[in-house]
């Protein structure tokens, strides 16, 4: 007979069986004996045995050939056991329970039907430790949808209701009298008290007469105070002499403004809180010469060949367009036109946040820029030039000799400081007019308002000052509506 020691392993599928019975008939042993039937049923031959501890109770698993005649229970003894009792049989295996406290050792394991019987010498061993489970299997395909099934039947209308009473009925059931007109004047209310409008920060006295050449609405006997191209406008400031420092260590060139944050170039870029002081930083956007802000995105040069474009809520930052060598930027909110400035008789362009168009403009050597809603103010080597928007030709009209280092406006007048000077300028471009308004910073080279006070930067010390206004109290209401 041929001896089959049985490895006591838990099994969770029966894929792993013909690996074993594979490893176990290359074994020595003895033969197998058994007695052949007469003609009918094949005789039963087994090939390998299998315990499975996983199952409770613990199931003994017969693979073979014949091990079942078809018409009866094949009859399974487990040495001097006896019988046992048998769970399910096929040709192929049979699965017996294996009694409970059944102990190690050797038995003969006889499986016989009608076709005859055939034996094997097995050896129990004690169980071994549950292994730890498998990994998972992939997930199967997704079966197709079942078709929709067909709409159920309208239900039938509802009966209407009584007709329900009128207003004016109900006005009397609560106890008051009079006929309609008199329900009818009941319901209007006593005279309110006159409204005020307030618009960008400012009482409008009366009403609103249009809207200004930047889309602002316009109140009559009022004013509009706007964000345009990184200054406040439509407030002309009244400075004092007085300064003071609002930020340190900046990059020393372009400053902005959207009316709530005042903006430095830096690596990265600070910002400070004009109602509260604080100062933070811009993580990751690193500005060298200018930025502008609308509010909703900072722009600003990283070098000066590459734009970006910061979301001032989210934090996202993107390129917007390449330079050859810039200093400047300005910005037309209304209609997404981004300006960049070149220098050295390189063509200055506009740029189409939509659509990507670029346009090229004229050719100087341009630093830094303010611009209004009719008017460019720029600063060649020839002098403080005032340039007309609407002019396709972008003649100069002169506001002032020397080379402009930074520009502003306050949408009356424009503030400006020379190269080699300590001065800050206040232009009158109606009248023509120039005088100096403050005298001591070293080397200023940024300039922006926000409707109130003016700021400076010195490339010198790399400070922001600002000139305070004459004013005690914000002109403006809400500067979140900027």
């Amino acid at each position: 007979m041929k001896l089959i020691k049985i490895l006591l392993i838990s099994l969770i599928s029966l894929a792993v069986i013909p690996a074993y019975a594979q490893q176990n008939a290359k074994g020595g042993g003895g033969g197998k004996g058994g007695g052949g039937g007469g003609e009918g049923a094949p005789a039963p031959s087994i090939l390998t045995v299998v315990a499975n501890y996983e199952n409770d109770p613990q199931l003994l698993q017969i693979l073979g050939t014949g091990l079942d005649d078809t018409t009866t229970t094949p009859l399974l003894t487990l040495g001097d056991i006896g019988a046992l009792t048998i769970d399910s049989a096929g040709a192929t295996i049979i699965q017996a329970l294996l009694p409970a406290g059944v102990s190690p050792g050797s038995y003969s394991l006889t499986v016989s039907h009608s076709g005859g019987s055939d034996t094997f010498d097995v050896t129990l061993g004690a169980a071994g430790p549950k292994g730890e489970p498998g990994i998972d299997g992939v997930d199967g395909v997704d079966g197709t949808n079942g078709v929709d099934g067909t709409n159920g039947t309208d239900g039938v209308d509802g009966t209407d209701g009584a007709p329900g009473i009128s207003a004016y009925q109900v006005w009397l059931n609560l106890g008051n009298s009079g006929s309609e007109a008199d329900f009818i004047a009941s319901l209007q209310g006593p005279q309110g008290a006159d409204g005020v409008s307030i618009l960008f920060g400012q009482s409008c006295d009366t009403y609103v007469i249009g809207f200004d050449q930047s889309g602002n609405v316009v109140c009559s006997g009022g004013s509009t105070t706007f964000l345009y191209s990184g200054d406040v406008q439509g407030n002309a400031l009244d400075l004092s002499s007085q300064i003071e420092v609002v930020m340190t260590s900046t990059a020393g060139h372009g400053i902005t403004t959207d009316g709530r944050y005042l903006y430095a170039c830096a690596s990265p870029i600070k910002r400070l809180n004009l109602s509260t002081g604080a100062t933070d930083t811009l993580a990751s956007s690193n500005c060298t010469y200018d930025l502008i802000s609308d509010g909703t995105y900072i722009y600003y040069l990283e070098g000066y060949q590459t734009v970006k474009r910061r979301n001032l809520e989210t934090g996202e930052i993107v390129t917007v367009v390449q330079a050859t060598d810039s200093n400047g930027l300005s910005l037309d909110g209304d209609q997404q036109l981004l300006y960049v400035w070149e220098r050295y008789d390189r063509p200055s362009f506009s740029y189409n946040l939509v659509t990507g168009e670029r346009i090229d403009l004229f050719s100087d050597d341009i630093l830094r820029t303010a611009m209004t809603p009719e008017h460019f103010y720029v600063g060649p080597f020839a002098g403080v030039m005032e340039i007309d928007r609407s002019d396709p030709s972008f003649s100069y009209q002169k506001l002032a000799d020397g080379r402009a280092w930074g520009i502003s406006s306050d949408g009356s007048y424009t503030y400006f400081s020379l190269r080699d000077s300590t001065q800050i300028y206040r232009a009158n471009p109606s009248t023509g007019d120039v005088v100096p308004i403050l005298d001591g910073i070293s080397e200023p080279v940024g300039i922006t308002t926000d409707g109130w006070h003016l700021y400076v930067v010195s490339r010198s010390d790399r400070n922001v000052y600002r000139i305070i206004s004459n004013l005690p109290t914000d002109p403006i209401e809400d500067r979140g509506s900027l």
